[in-house]
């Protein structure tokens, strides 16, 4: 029987493509000998068919097997650091700093929204609270008042709509199809569903961009987004609105839900480990008395000897 050199070209060309991806896959996989060691995986997909629904609990077994340092391969899924990203990333963290991150000057913000998460909870002492949502809208102020220089009442509607925005759009990240291109093809509702999310929350970054450059004086940067507005004149080329709607939408992924999920988790680790509770509890309550010290300062955490340890 002959064979159509057509289908033999093509079937040549296939095998051609599906060898370079395996390639690719290993090459990733691995890319140094110093690569953390972990789960080796399958090609295209790596781990992810071993991961089930609890995945903490698998990344708990992996530490187990591994150590407290380990990869884990998850599709094809490739994020591009360039000079750009270097770039915007060096200014966020300058302006930052510039702005009180991570210094004395910002704790009075902090205790603010600490104050304010004490007496909500006073308030429905009797009452279930969801922690993830109160301390999720505390951190999200600071983070308004960096970027935005405006701290929002906890009731406020449009705080509200930037908090539910945030929250759907962190849990729109890592989709399956993210890792799997090849899933997007029938995948498409849920992600116009999630691109809608993303366009409603780029938005409203570009109003807050819109309504500081018709308010804007050279002489006076109120906060983050007019540090960006001063550097576009310096850096035209890697500083615009589209690159400080991308650098805005970071801060918020990575300032709020990241640090909120993480005390989410140390409340609930003190909730099941009662034992260590009382014994942070006593220390906060005998160092209150002898010293005088803010309770929200960095100052009056390292004198908590059991606690900063």
């Amino acid at each position: 029987m002959a064979i159509d050199p057509g289908f033999f070209t093509t079937g040549l060309l296939l095998g051609l493509i599906a060898l370079f991806l395996l390639i690719s896959h290993l090459r990733k996989r691995w890319p140094t000998t110093n690569f953390p060691p972990g789960p080796r995986g399958l090609p295209f997909v790596g781990s992810m068919l071993s991961l089930s629904p609890s995945v903490h609990l698998d990344l708990h077994k992996y530490r187990k097997t591994y150590g407290d340092i380990f990869s884990l391969m998850l599709g094809i899924f490739d994020l591009l650091y360039g000079d750009k990203w270097q770039t915007q990333r060096q200014f966020a963290v300058r302006t930052l700093r510039d702005f009180g991150f991570g210094k004395r000057s910002m704790e009075h913000q902090i205790a603010e929204e600490v104050k304010t998460m004490i007496s909500t909870l006073k308030k429905k002492a009797d009452e279930s609270v969801d922690m993830k949502v109160l301390l999720s809208t505390s951190v999200s102020n600071v983070m308004c008042k960096l970027i935005f220089n405006q701290r929002f009442d906890h009731k406020d509607k449009e705080f509200l709509m930037i908090l539910d925005l945030i929250n759907k759009a962190f849990l729109s990240q890592g989709r399956a199809y993210d890792f799997i291109p090849i899933l997007r093809l029938f995948q498409r509702k849920k992600i116009a569903s999630d691109r809608k999310i993303w366009e409603s929350f780029y938005a409203y970054i570009a109003h807050q961009i819109k309504v500081h450059r018709q308010t804007f004086q050279q002489d006076d940067t109120r906060d983050f987004i007019d540090a960006a507005i001063i550097q576009e004149e310096v850096d035209p080329v890697n500083f615009n609105d589209e690159e400080l709607k991308l650098n805005v939408t970071n801060l918020f992924m990575a300032g709020t839900e990241t640090i909120s999920s993480t005390l989410s988790w140390a409340m609930l680790y003190m909730g099941i480990n009662q034992d260590i509770q009382e014994k942070v509890f006593l220390e906060i309550k005998n160092v209150s008395l002898h010293l005088n010290f803010n309770i929200h300062t960095k100052a009056y955490i390292l004198s908590l000897s059991y606690i900063s340890r």
